[in-house]
C-alpha cells in the first residue's frame, strides 16, 4: 500500500532520531512530492540538512516552509540557526526577531538571537537577549553559559562567573560552562581555582588537550610565583628527585613520564624540571587504585564448607594497600588472609571457605575497602548470584572466573549472569561503612577420611578440606 505524505513525514522524523539523516531527507522529499504545500515537511527537511552541515540547502528549505506558512515561528528560528552557522549574523538576528515577534515566549529563539549578537560584538544586546531567555526558562543552562560568555567579553568577569556557576548547577557536566569559568578565573589571577576548574574539565573529558595544556601552564606559573627568587635550579632538582621516589612507591607512572624520569639530566631548562615536578604532583593527586573482583565459582553445596578463590585485580595506576573484604550474611565466610596488598596492574588471589545457609539462587555481596600509599580510603561493592544445591557442579580448574561488577551500592538489582547492577551512583558515592569481617578457619577435625565423598580424590593425613574440590571432610 502506498504511503501517505504524513506517513513519510513521521518516517523522516523517526530517522532523524536514529541519526540516519540522509534517509530522513529522502523521506521528507517523498512527503513533499505527494504534498508540495506540506510546510512541516519542508521545515524538518531543513533540520536534517542542517545536521548534515548543508546549511545553504537548509535555509532554502526553511524559506519554502515560511512561504507556505508565514507565521511558522519554528521555521524562522531554525532559519536563523543555519544563517548564523554560515556567518550571516545580521540576517540571523533578523530571522530570530521574526520568530520572537510571532511567539514572544519563545525561549530558544531569545537564546539563539544572543549568539550572533555576541559574534557581532554587541555583547550588551546579547546579554539582554539571554536574560529574556532565562526569564522565560530559569533552568536554561545554555542561556546562562552564553550570558557568561558575553559578560566576560565586556570585562564583567565576576558577573560572568555567577552565570557560569548557574549553568553548572543546572548541568554539572556542561563543559563549555566549566571552560568559561576556568578562563575567567585565570584572567582574574585566581589560579588555584582555575586549576581546579580545568581538573574538573579533564574528569569530564580526559582527552581535552586544551584543558590539560592550560592546567600545566597554570601549575608552572603557580610554582614559579611561589618559589622565592633565590631558589636555584639545584633545589628544584632535589625536589624532583624526592618526587620521583614518592611516585615510584605510590604506583605505576604513565610511560611518557617514566621516560622523562629515567634520564633527568636531559632536562636542560629550569621550566622543564618544574613542569615534570608538576606532572608528578598531578599523578600523586589524581592516580588511584581500582580493584576489580572475580569469584572462582557460581555454585556451592548446601551446608558444606568449600574452598574457593577470589581474584583481586588492580586496574588503577596506584597500588592498593590493606585490601579487606566484607561479605553479606547469606553465607558463612572464613577468610584465610585478613588483608592483602595489590600492586597496580597486578592480580592477587585470596582463598576463602564458604558455606551456604539456604538453597536456591542466593546473592553474595562483597564489599572491599582499601587505601592508597597516601592513606586515602576507597570502598567498592560487588554482587554475585550463587546457585546453592544438594549436588554441586564442580567447576574445572581452567574455567573462567565469574566476575562481579564494580559498581557501588545501595541499590542492587541482580541479574541471571552472576553479575550485579548497582544503580547509577559513582564509586566516590560509597562511604567507608561497616566492620570488616576478620574470621579465621577453625576448629576440631573428625577422623581421617581416605576417599573424598564428592570427587573421590584420595586423601592423606588429618585434612579439613579436600585439596581438589574443597569438600568439607569434617562431617
Amino acid at each position: 500500500m502506498r504511503k501517505t505524505p504524513e506517513q513519510y513525514y513521521d518516517e523522516g522524523n523517526n530517522l532523524i532520531s536514529l541519526g540516519r539523516l540522509e534517509e530522513a531527507v529522502s523521506s521528507f522529499d517523498k512527503a513533499i512530492a505527494l504534498k508540495p504545500d506540506f510546510a512541516g515537511a519542508w521545515n524538518d527537511r531543513g533540520i536534517s540538512l542542517a545536521e548534515l552541515g548543508r546549511d545553504e540547502e537548509a535555509v532554502t528549505s526553511y524559506d519554502r516552509a515560511i512561504a507556505l506558512k508565514p507565521d511558522f515561528a519554528e521555521a524562522w528560528n531554525n532559519r536563523g540557526v543555519s544563517l548564523a552557522e554560515l556567518g550571516r549574523d545580521e540576517e540571523a538576528v533578523s530571522s530570530y526577531d521574526r520568530a520572537i515577534a510571532l511567539k514572544p515566549d519563545f525561549a530558544d529563539a531569545w537564546n539563539n538571537r544572543g549568539i550572533p549578537l555576541a559574534y557581532l560584538g554587541r555583547h550588551q544586546d546579547a546579554v539582554s537577549s539571554f536574560d529574556r531567555a532565562i526569564a522565560l526558562k530559569p533552568d536554561f543552562a545554555d542561556a546562562w553559559n552564553n550570558r557568561g560568555f558575553s559578560l566576560g567579553n565586556i570585562n564583567r568577569r565576576d558577573e560572568a562567573l555567577v552565570s557560569y556557576e548557574k549553568a553548572i548547577a543546572i548541568n554539572p557536566e556542561h563543559i563549555l560552562a566549566w571552560e568559561g569559568k576556568a578562563y575567567n578565573l585565570k584572567e582574574l589571577k585566581r589560579y588555584d581555582e582555575a586549576v581546579a576548574a580545568y581538573e574538573r574539565i579533564l574528569r569530564i573529558d580526559p582527552r581535552n588537550e586544551s584543558a590539560l595544556a592550560e592546567k600545566r601552564e597554570l601549575l608552572t606559573r603557580i610554582h614559579s610565583e611561589q618559589q622565592p627568587k633565590k631558589n636555584n635550579e639545584n633545589e628544584d632538582r632535589k625536589t624532583l628527585s624526592k618526587r620521583i621516589k614518592d611516585t615510584e612507591s605510590f604506583g605505576v607512572l604513565p610511560l611518557a613520564i617514566k621516560e622523562l624520569i629515567q634520564q633527568p639530566d636531559k632536562l636542560v631548562y629550569p621550566d622543564e624540571v618544574i613542569s615534570l615536578i608538576n606532572q608528578l604532583d598531578e599523578f600523586l593527586s589524581t592516580a588511584r587504585p581500582q580493584i576489580h573482583l572475580a569469584l572462582s565459582c557460581n555454585q556451592v553445596n548446601l551446608d558444606t564448607w568449600e574452598k574457593e578463590k577470589i581474584s583481586l585485580t588492580n586496574k588503577g595506576a596506584a597500588h592498593a594497600k590493606d585490601v579487606e573484604l566484607e561479605f553479606s550474611d547469606d553465607f558463612d565466610i572464613r577468610s584465610i588472609k585478613k588483608t592483602v596488598d595489590v600492586l597496580a596492574g597486578e592480580t592477587t588471589q585470596v582463598e576463602i571457605a564458604i558455606k551456604a545457609k539456604g538453597k536456591g539462587t542466593i546473592p553474595l555481596d562483597i564489599t572491599i575497602t582499601y587505601h592508597d600509599g597516601r592513606g586515602k580510603s576507597f570502598t567498592d561493592a560487588f554482587g554475585f548470584w550463587l546457585d546453592v544445591t544438594e549436588n554441586v557442579k564442580i567447576i574445572p580448574k581452567n574455567e573462567a572466573a565469574v566476575a562481579g561488577n564494580i559498581e557501588p551500592r545501595p541499590q542492587i538489582v541482580y541479574n541471571v549472569t552472576g553479575n550485579a547492577q548497582f544503580g547509577d551512583k559513582t564509586q566516590t558515592d560509597i562511604k567507608n561503612e561497616g566492620v570488616i569481617l576478620r574470621s579465621t578457619l577453625g576448629s576440631e577435625i573428625p577422623a581421617e577420611r581416605k576417599i573424598c565423598p564428592r570427587c573421590h580424590q584420595k586423601i592423606h593425613g588429618d585434612t579439613k578440606f579436600c585439596p581438589e574440590c574443597g569438600q568439607d571432610l569434617r562431617q
